[in-house]
């Protein structure tokens, strides 16, 4: 049995005004679809600060980050992949 990679992602919601804020990716995996920002935490990084480094990267917004409202594990052959969505607010 080989060993299986395991990653740690973070999504970010975004609401205002009653609007979900999300970005269309031109990468892969999932080019040209809508996504809320999102992606890997790095090493040795907390998941809060991921999402708001995601976030400064991806939309140039600061962000306040709230509570965790979502959580799911995906696995393949290969992999196990961790992802933790937390409410997050403009700073």
């Amino acid at each position: 049995m080989s060993k299986k990679e395991f990653v740690v992602c973070v999504d970010g919601v975004y609401i205002r005004n009653g609007k979900l804020l999300l970005l269309k990716r031109n990468v892969e995996p999932f080019k040209g679809y809508w996504h809320v920002v999102g992606g890997h935490v790095e090493e040795n990084e907390s998941l809060r600060d991921a999402i708001k480094r995601e976030f400064k990267e991806e939309t140039g917004l600061e962000v306040t980050v709230g509570s965790i409202v979502a959580g799911r594990v995906e696995e393949t052959f290969d992999r196990i992949k961790i992802i933790v969505a937390f409410e997050v607010t403009s700073a």
